[in-house]
């Protein structure tokens, strides 16, 4: 689901686990896209994204034998 609110976009997803015996791992890697520019008079380079503080993204990285993340690193 995308919500707007002001200048604020929030991105959230539901996962639902349809084995009750059994965990099951999942990684999202979505992301938002824009459609840009929205007027016709504007160009791409009128746009950009402000964060309020700097961004950092860290992925575990894959057990090579059976291609699942290691989350205790």
């Amino acid at each position: 689901t995308y919500t707007v609110t002001g200048k604020t976009i929030r991105t959230q997803y539901k996962i639902y686990n349809k084995e009750s015996e059994k965990s099951m791992p999942y990684f999202i890697g979505g992301h938002p896209g824009f459609n840009c520019p929205l007027l016709d008079d504007e160009v791409y380079e009128d746009y950009y994204l402000e964060f309020e503080k700097p961004e950092t993204c860290t992925v575990p990285k894959p057990f090579p034998e059976t291609g699942m993340l290691d989350f205790k690193d």
